[in-house]
């Protein structure tokens, strides 16, 4: 749980002006009791210390009434509680949302519990990683027919490479003709007519080769006199097996449509989450505020209040102070009985009833 640092509050320029006003009143004092003092004030029997003591005892009542103006206990509980209230209400706007994000969260859990995760990326990946295969033995196949009919090495890697870019294409490309089918019978009559089309242009360029190499090559009789149709045939059955592989292999449209609802169901529980993520940090942002406010607020109230008591303790020792001076001065030596009177003013008090804690 986050925790919070106390500070405690002070406020030096309040303390300077504390601590000068103590040293005037405690002067006054002084030459107050001794002023008093030589003329045998307060008299020994039946006086009263209100005359004498009540200049320091304003003074002092002054200075606890600055003390509440700089820190107006009601106004600051007040402000206090109006911010708290406001804060209360944005919190429940805020439990609100939270409470709807929620509910829309419900149908999404529950439509992605019935669904199965989808591996249509791992199907894809191993269908094409297949049909990869396919097409690179093929290539290979060719490059070793054509240095078998008379062609240099790098002539036999470039046609090798063109039949297996070549195959792959047609691999790829004709499952979607194929499924424009919409019966079996009509499915496999596309699927023929890419085959012996195929067929028909690997024999063409196979037959085309073979003319214009015995054309241009009398001396390797090999090569001019090899036949076209190991080529053809090996070409038809590299396409027939790419074909397979991608019908077998990749995701069908009811798959493609789960996998595309299963990421979007992904997707919003996902945003709808990060949104109750956001809400929540911002009722916490709030509670902290609130309690960071009230601590501050409590540290000045409490050193308020501490100084309230200082004020009163400063002029009730004063007090007391103020007697011993008269009585150094007195030449009669007499105590006056009014000595023994408990203290004769009462103080307004602000902060009385506020807690240290």
């Amino acid at each position: 749980m986050e925790q919070l640092i106390k500070t405690r509050f002070t406020d030096p320029e309040w303390e300077k002006s504390l601590k000068i006003a103590f040293e005037q009143i405690t002067q006054e004092i002084e030459l107050s009791g001794e002023t008093n003092g030589k003329l045998n004030f307060p008299l020994p029997v039946g006086d009263t210390m209100n005359v004498y003591f009540a200049p320091f005892f304003y003074l002092g009542q002054q200075l606890i009434d600055e003390n509440n103006s700089r820190y107006q206990y009601q106004t600051t509980c007040y402000e206090v509680s109006e911010h708290e209230q406001a804060a209360a209400v944005e919190v429940r706007g805020i439990d609100n949302e939270i409470n709807r994000v929620r509910s829309a969260l419900i149908p999404v859990n529950c439509e992605l519990k019935n669904l199965l995760p989808p591996d249509t990326r791992k199907k894809i990946i191993k269908t094409r990683l297949e049909i990869l295969a396919v097409c690179v033995l093929d290539a290979v196949m060719v490059i070793t027919v054509y240095t078998a009919y008379g062609y240099s090495l790098i002539e036999s890697i470039l046609m090798g490479i063109l039949f297996g870019v070549f195959l792959s294409l047609l691999a790829h490309v004709t499952p979607f003709y194929i499924n424009k089918g919409k019966t079996t019978l009509q499915k496999r009559i596309i699927a023929g007519s890419f085959l012996m089309a195929l067929t028909v242009l690997f024999a063409f360029f196979s037959f085309t080769r073979a003319k214009l190499f015995a054309t241009i090559n009398h001396q390797n009789p090999i090569g001019a006199n090899a036949s076209p149709w190991p080529f053809v045939i090996m070409s038809d059955l590299a396409f027939i097996v790419a074909v397979g592989l991608y019908l077998k292999g990749m995701p069908n449209k009811a798959e493609r449509e789960t996998a595309k609802r299963y990421e979007q169901l992904v997707s919003e529980r996902n945003r709808l989450e990060a949104k109750e993520d956001a809400l929540q940090q911002q009722k916490k942002t709030i509670a902290r505020y609130n309690l960071q406010r009230r601590v501050s607020n409590g540290s000045e109230i409490v050193y308020a209040r501490s100084t309230e008591q200082r004020i009163v303790h400063f002029i009730l020792q004063e007090y007391g102070h103020w007697k011993n001076v008269d009585l150094r001065y007195r030449t009669d030596h007499q105590r006056p009985d009014c000595y023994n009177h408990l203290f004769p003013f009462q103080f307004k008090l602000y902060f009385n009833n506020v807690n240290n804690d």
